[in-house]
């Protein structure tokens, strides 16, 4: 099989929502970027098992990060509170 052929860039998520919603392709988006229209069934989805590594970086010389720590804390507290539901959701 051949990978497949980028034939259209788009600006925005908005512009490829509506070129999948038209037939024009497929794309990966964030779930949180088509949250109203699976809502709404206005675009119909895909879910298949993706996962994605995300790295949370900052600075630690200079000017004084003292937020950093607590923040890193909140978003993987987040991040297994998701991958809990998700679980008992079944995906």
């Amino acid at each position: 099989m051949s990978p497949p052929r980028i034939a259209l860039q788009l600006g925005s998520t908005e512009a490829v929502k509506e070129a999948v919603k038209a037939g024009l392709g497929v794309s990966l988006v964030l779930r949180s970027a088509v949250a109203e229209e699976v809502r709404n069934g206005s675009l119909p989805i895909q879910r298949p098992a993706l996962e994605k590594d995300l790295f949370v970086i900052w600075r630690d010389t200079g000017v004084s990060h003292i937020s950093a720590p607590a923040f890193v804390t909140h978003l993987l507290g987040e991040a297994a509170l998701q991958n809990q539901e998700g679980k008992r959701r079944g995906r």
